[in-house]
């Protein structure tokens, strides 16, 4: 299902936003952005995960934005870090105004105009991201149009075009294993042990 494009393949970040003074006892990994990640890695793509939930500041993800000079910087966005979703979106385009950021999860969901309104926001998808997000890859790496790719909301001539059908899920079944690899998950594991 997921067959890889060679003509470019892109370099991709995703980013978990700090909690800063969310209570963080029982933290789950992301899970969402771990099948992304292994979705667009099985399809050839360079993915990595800046898990940036247990930092306290951004100099993380600055040091690996510098380093990795990605093409395209994947946000989540819940209620909960909503201003720590943008602040990541300003810290991307600061290292590279080429970079292109996209905006996803329930609150990007929710309300997708409040993030196109941002300078600093290309893109939102709407839903569950894993073929919209690859889709929207391909179509960048090979200049195709993107405008009709469910659940993808962009900008057209600086106005937010906000898409009224989700992003669908495709069967899990046939999505890659998530990319567990790519987060130091025992971090997880100790700060559930922490909270028992």
């Amino acid at each position: 299902m997921f067959c890889a494009t060679k003509e470019k393949l892109m370099k991709v970040i995703l980013v978990y936003p700090p909690l800063g003074s969310v209570r963080s006892e029982g933290l789950d990994a992301p899970l969402g952005l771990m099948y992304l990640a292994a979705v667009l890695r099985e399809s050839g793509h360079q993915v990595k995960i800046v898990d940036n939930v247990f930092q306290t500041n951004w100099d993380y993800l600055k040091t690996v934005l510098a380093e990795y000079q990605p093409a395209l910087v994947g946000v989540y966005c819940a209620c909960s870090v909503a201003d720590a979703s943008l602040e990541a979106a300003r810290i991307s385009k600061e290292i590279s105004q080429d970079v292109l950021t996209v905006m996803g999860g329930p609150h990007a969901t929710i309300d997708p105009q409040v993030y196109l309104e941002n300078y600093n926001v290309d893109f939102v998808i709407r839903g569950e991201g894993e073929l919209a997000l690859l889709e929207l890859v391909r179509c960048l790496e090979l200049s195709e149009d993107y405008t009709k790719i469910d659940g993808l909301c962009y900008k057209e001539n600086g106005q937010p075009v906000i898409s009224q059908v989700l992003a669908q899920q495709p069967d899990l079944d046939e999505l890659p294993f998530p990319a567990w690899d790519l987060v130091d998950y025992d971090r997880y594991i100790e700060v559930t042990h922490s909270a028992t």
